[in-house]
């Protein structure tokens, strides 16, 4: 990283995957990137494919458990004016910190308003639908939430091997469009 700094790099995000060795340890990452001088930071849950499937169990946190330590993170971050992104953690758990999802932009923007990009391969991809969404579940509690259709659920696996009994539908009128979610990414931390 530093060399990348020393050679001109502008644009570099550190990505933090989120798992049970490291979630405790988040704010001293924030401290890193900023000795750093990283003004962009990602935590990302472990996804559930692959390796990690097998061994989810031993790598894998319950969203509520990595909540107050990555609160404390993006409250670390923002006071450094460290640019933080969440990925693959629903809005319910950053209840609060709703702009930091990072799929704001990349996919439920597009989905609020039926963009979606295709990927030319040997067939039509449909990138959201098919390789974001395709992989995704809500629960049945998810149906009280008011970002349930701005919100994109948690990995299948997640569900599958954890259940729903840490999720808590957040109250409130239900979001619709991509501009009543503005207005509250506007108030959020």
């Amino acid at each position: 990283i530093k060399n990348l700094l020393k050679f001109g790099a502008k644009e570099i995000c550190l990505k933090r995957v989120l798992l049970k060795q490291n979630y405790k340890d988040l704010e001293n990452f924030v401290k890193l990137t900023n000795k750093l001088k990283i003004k962009k930071l990602d935590f990302t849950f472990v996804e559930g494919g692959g390796n990690a499937r097998i061994n989810w169990s031993k790598i894998a946190p319950h969203y509520s458990e990595i909540q107050p330590y990555l609160k404390k993170a993006i409250d670390l971050a923002n006071s450094f004016g460290i640019e933080v992104t969440c990925y693959d953690i629903p809005f319910f758990f950053l209840n609060g910190y709703e702009k930091h999802v990072s799929e704001i932009n990349t996919y439920i923007k597009p989905y609020l308003k039926q963009e979606f990009p295709e990927r030319i391969s040997d067939r039509r991809e449909n990138i959201i639908k098919e390789l974001v969404l395709g992989r995704r579940k809500k629960s049945q509690k998810c149906n009280d939430c008011r970002f349930y259709k701005v919100c994109l659920g948690v990995w299948q696996e997640y569900l599958e091997l954890y259940g729903d009994k840490e999720f808590k539908p957040v109250k409130g009128e239900k979001i619709e469009t991509w501009s009543e979610l503005y207005k509250i990414l506007r108030n959020s931390r």
